[in-house]
């Protein structure tokens, strides 16, 4: 909005107030549109299982609206990371007067958005295959006499629960440089 670095905290907070609409408008855009696509995001989400064994239900009728919810505003605020970045970056600019702190800061989230990633990908093609297995496994004397059932919603929440522990664990490298910086390590 205003590049003057000499603005009144008034002016500061009409700026932040503008980037934090911008932000929350991105997020609803991505979820509306991820809101669209839910069905075949679901559908992606549930591959790992591919069991005959295995079969997910749902219990009370809304749970499929209410899961698509979820999955809609996870999708949109993943997807909208890269504008609540930049929105982020361009607030506290003016506080930085030095371009090579600048590009210090974008290769740190460059780098951390991309730990990200891997560590969402080392979740959804390693960990939840192998702990649906382990599982499965564990149960797999007693599958003559018990089928098993999953809800769609417990699923996709210890699904949801692993890609988040896994990419923060893939973080991991980002807090203990920050650790090192700050002279705590």
């Amino acid at each position: 909005m205003n590049n003057n670095p000499e603005m009144t905290f008034l002016e500061h907070f009409s700026e932040l107030r503008f980037r934090i609409f911008k932000m929350f408008f991105s997020v609803v855009f991505f979820s509306v549109l991820a809101y669209v696509y839910s069905d075949l995001m679901i559908g992606y989400l549930i591959e790992p299982i591919d069991s005959p064994d295995i079969s997910l239900q749902v219990l009370k009728l809304t749970t499929i609206f209410t899961t698509k919810l979820m999955i809609s505003f996870f999708s949109g605020i993943i997807f909208s990371l890269p504008i609540i970045l930049y929105q982020i970056l361009s607030f506290i600019k003016p506080a930085f007067n030095n371009s090579l702190t600048i590009r210090k800061l974008v290769l740190f989230i460059i780098f951390s958005i991309s730990l990200c990633l891997l560590g969402l990908l080392f979740g959804y093609y390693i960990l939840i295959p192998l702990s649906v297995n382990f599982f499965k496994n564990i149960s797999f004397n007693l599958l003559d006499l018990i089928n098993i059932n999953l809800t769609l919603d417990s699923y996709l929440s210890y699904f949801i629960w692993i890609l988040l522990l896994s990419s923060l664990i893939y973080q991991l490298p980002i807090f203990i440089l920050l650790f090192v910086k700050a002279n705590i390590i």
